[in-house]
């Protein structure tokens, strides 16, 4: 019995890690179409989106601001932008590249050291490919940053 749910745990946590980025049709906030990266950004990983011609959408991304680690927006502008204007347009970005939206996970009243997900909201404005390059690090040491690649196809 314990052994089956030691399995269990394992084979979700394998899921979890697995399956960097998620969306559903019917996941939208706000009019934004949603994107949600359910795991920590501990590793340099790539992943890929498809987004419809002046679409919204927001990627969410899990993180923890209480450990001195933020998410980040890589400043790769002239990634964005193509010979007609920009293909993705950030929407919500503060001074830091960084958003000020974040929303902590539901816990018991006392608890801290909460994490959540940051939330960072685009536009699709022009047909065509880019990247969005995330930086989980802390904003004064950039030496143990992991970065988080999405490729983003827009229609």
């Amino acid at each position: 019995m314990q052994w089956n749910l030691i399995y269990i745990l394992v084979v979700v946590s394998l899921i979890l890690i697995l399956s960097p980025i998620s969306s559903s049709e019917d996941d939208q906030i706000e009019g934004y179409k949603v994107f949600t990266i359910p795991s920590l950004i501990r590793d340099n990983t790539e992943t890929s989106i498809s987004i419809e011609l002046n679409q919204k959408f927001l990627i969410r991304i899990r993180g923890n601001p209480t450990t001195g680690y933020q998410i980040f927006l890589k400043d790769n502008l002239r990634d964005l932008i193509s010979t007609k204007g920009n293909i993705v347009t950030p929407l919500n970005l503060n001074k830091y590249r960084g958003t000020d939206e974040f929303l902590v996970d539901k816990h018991q009243y006392g608890y801290v050291g909460v994490g959540g997900f940051y939330y960072f909201k685009f536009s699709a404005d022009e047909t065509g490919e880019t990247q969005l390059i995330f930086e989980n690090k802390r904003i004064w040491d950039t030496s143990d940053a992991t970065f988080l690649k999405v490729n983003i196809k827009v229609v």
